[in-house]
């Protein structure tokens, strides 16, 4: 599992700082490894929580990542944090 932290978020993003946060490298790397797998998105809860997860999602594709890959799922163990997770 990797966590995404608000705080890392929350520095202005392009895509030069987007591909040098090191939890989304090291899950888009692991996912290449094995792409039928699903990156899972556990988000916190709430519309500030929602548009985040779709705005890391947007990204995320952008990177190359297939949206039929992604699962945005709210709920992450803390308020200030997105878990991604590799999925069978």
């Amino acid at each position: 599992m990797w966590l995404l932290d608000a705080d890392l978020w929350a520095r202005p993003r392009d895509g030069a700082g987007v591909v040098r946060m090191a939890p989304l490298v090291e899950a888009l790397e692991a996912w290449m490894a094995h792409p039928r797998q699903r990156l899972m998105v556990r988000y916190p809860g709430g519309e500030e929580g929602l548009l985040w997860a779709n705005e890391l999602k947007s990204w995320l594709v952008a990177l190359g990542l297939p949206s039929q890959r992604l699962e945005l799922v709210a709920g992450s163990r803390r308020p200030d944090r997105i878990e991604l997770e590799l999925k069978r």
